[in-house]
């Protein structure tokens, strides 16, 4: 178990990203990996991201969302013996 919004680069997850702003300088991101764990927010550009995203550096940048919002959608991901899948 792990609090909303802290998904980590060390574990799979897929994204989407929606420009419904049609300026192509903020988005709306919602993630979610196969232990179920959702990740939302706001994609701005330029901005610096939140908690989330993180993996312990790396030489990785964060993204810059601002994970403050949390947004009620639905997810689902589940462990198989062949990986794990997302839905």
């Amino acid at each position: 178990m792990t609090e909303h919004d802290e998904i980590t680069r060390s574990n799979d997850y897929v994204r989407i990203v929606l420009d419904t702003f049609n300026d192509q300088r903020r988005a709306y991101a919602f993630s979610v990996n196969p232990f179920e764990v959702q990740q939302d927010g706001i994609w701005l550009e330029g901005g610096s991201s939140g908690s989330h995203g993180g993996g312990g550096g790396g030489g990785f940048s964060r993204p810059p969302i601002d994970d403050n919002p949390d947004f009620i959608w639905e997810s689902g991901g589940r462990l198989t013996s062949q990986g794990t899948r997302s839905k």
